[in-house]
């Protein structure tokens, strides 16, 4: 089974077993489907969930206590692969993009994208070039075209990226 990550817990929350998470993507936390914590493969649910400043939180089905929850602190959260939500057309999952290769307007290869980076206003590329990193937003200003089946990306690049 392929599992994706969607989130990770970074604390607990009160005594009654909320758990404060950091999302990875755009999982909503608010369906009927089975999570994973950590690396074991053992399925919970989430009964409750509910906005926190930048972050979730939430409850999961049969955990009401701190001390039931807190072994879960630090932990990542994962769906299963046939769960993930269906993206737009200009949408892409972080795992899809990373390691692929960074092409300019001319076709000359720049890199690959080390890692994404996630900001309310946009994402943005961090590309591992020969001898540095450089850091490309993820706006249509800037990414020209990503074909997923070449795992190729081209960009438009300007003065001091």
């Amino acid at each position: 089974m392929n599992k994706i990550k969607v989130g990770k817990i970074i604390n607990t929350h009160g005594i009654k077993g909320e758990l404060k998470v950091s999302k990875t993507g755009i999982e909503s936390f608010d369906r009927d489907i089975a999570y994973y914590i950590g690396n074991d493969n053992l399925e919970y649910k989430i009964s409750k969930v509910r906005k926190h400043k930048e972050n979730l939180m939430i409850i999961l089905d049969g955990y009401n206590n701190i001390n039931d929850v807190l072994k879960f602190k630090d932990k990542d959260i994962f769906i299963k692969e046939e769960d993930m939500i269906d993206l737009n057309d200009d949408e892409y999952y972080i795992e899809d993009l990373i390691d692929m290769e960074v092409f300019d307007e001319n076709g000359q290869k720049i890199g690959f994208i080390k890692d994404v980076l996630e900001y309310d206003v946009n994402d943005v590329y961090v590309v591992q070039t020969e001898d540095d990193e450089i850091m490309i937003p993820a706006v249509k200003e800037f990414i020209l075209s990503v074909n997923l089946s070449e795992n190729k990306i081209k960009v438009k690049l300007i003065e001091g990226m």
